[in-house]
């Protein structure tokens, strides 16, 4: 679930922002929380998926994370959708039973992912410092074998929101969170470079495990941002080896010199 927003957070890095370009686009977030809930997607809960889906967008502007055109147009549809669900259905003898507003949206997800399973195999989503989305690709051909047989799975960027936010619900609780009387700076590109300094010194790491000594939500959002940076950089991969597993960082081979 995604955190609570807090009003109160600081901002990072006040002319500092992500686009969510990185993503690809809001059909992929609607698919990633159907598959997330394990809803049909020919019986979408509308209401479900709409709260969801506007909790996510609220989380991505607490992180500074730009909300761009796509991901707000397909909001108001998505409210129009809920609304028209509302309405009675009302059906007059001798007319046609009324189509599902759900129907068109139903249409073009399917539509999607149909496109983004063949792009998958076509190996067109393993362009990552290009296109972001890391997926698809064989990636025993570029990073060699695993030690031991190894079940890779699709990785959608979505599952490191999931991921982060359940980090920042963690600090929130945690009876450690640091607070600071003074004014401190902390730089995404600054933050970058640590970041890559770590990573060539393990070259794989969990996701969570750069979160460490980040100890207030400025740090961990300067954290996330530089992560993302570094991705759509293709600096950084990213997989999972299987669904159950942690989320697991490594450092592209011609950047670990």
């Amino acid at each position: 679930m995604i955190a609570e927003r807090n009003e109160e957070m600081e901002d990072p890095q006040s002319a500092y922002s992500v686009q969510l370009e990185i993503f690809n686009g809001p059909l992929d977030l609607l698919l990633h929380l159907i598959k997330k809930h394990e809803v049909d997607i020919y019986d979408i809960p509308i209401a479900l998926i709409t709260e969801q889906y506007l909790e996510y967008l609220e989380f991505l502007k607490d992180v500074n994370l730009e909300i761009v055109g796509d991901y707000m147009a397909m909001a108001a549809e998505l409210g129009y959708i809920k609304s028209r669900m509302l309405l009675p259905r009302i059906k007059e003898e001798g007319e046609e039973e009324e189509e599902d507003p759900r129907e068109e949206l139903v249409r073009r997800l399917l539509e999607y992912e149909k496109y983004r399973s063949a792009a998958a195999e076509l190996g067109g989503m393993e362009i990552l410092g290009k296109d972001v989305f890391l997926a698809g690709y064989d990636r025993r051909e570029m990073f060699g074998e695993p030690e031991e047989e190894t079940e890779f799975v699709k990785f959608d960027l979505w599952s490191l929101v999931d991921t982060f936010s359940k980090i920042c619900e963690d600090i929130e609780k945690a009876e450690t969170r640091e607070i600071s009387l003074a004014p401190q700076t902390y730089t995404v590109d600054e933050r970058k470079n640590q970041v890559i300094e770590i990573m060539r010194k393990e070259k794989e790491v969990l996701f969570e495990d750069l979160f460490e000594g980040d100890k207030n939500r400025m740090k961990l959002v300067v954290t996330f941002l530089s992560i993302l940076e570094l991705l759509k950089d293709g600096i950084l991969d990213v997989f999972q080896p299987t669904f159950e597993e942690p989320i697991k960082m490594i450092l592209r081979e011609e950047n670990g010199r």
